[in-house]
């Protein structure tokens, strides 16, 4: 598995959005979770898919597709700042780390 950043998230809770460092780091944070009922996207909106390996509940591995959604990763990016209340400059460059740091700047993101 090669590093990249990866964004969590739940599709039905715009709450539950994450962001880690590593791949490897993502996968660990959703094993006990349904993996499979969340989204994962790179940083440059590359697309991850989650197998969970033996019983349902197992250890996952996220697999890149070759499906890019960076559009769709600022808008939900876009709505995550809206629910918290945080205004995005209209300058902002469109990247997704930016964003994040901007959205967090006043209230550092809880861990899932």
């Amino acid at each position: 598995m090669t590093d990249a950043v990866v964004f969590v998230m739940d599709p039905h809770d715009i709450s539950y959005s994450f962001r880690f460092e590593s791949l490897a780091a993502a996968a660990a944070s959703v094993e006990g979770y349904d993996a499979h009922d969340l989204e994962y996207f790179g940083a440059d909106g590359i697309v991850y898919r989650a197998t969970v390996q033996g019983p349902e509940w197992g250890p996952v591995t996220l697999h890149p597709t070759r499906e890019n959604r960076l559009d769709e990763l600022l808008a939900r990016l876009g709505r995550l700042a809206e629910w918290q209340g945080t205004v995005l400059p209209s300058d902002l460059p469109r990247d997704p780390e930016q964003v994040w740091v901007r959205i967090h700047a006043r209230h550092p993101p809880m861990r899932p």
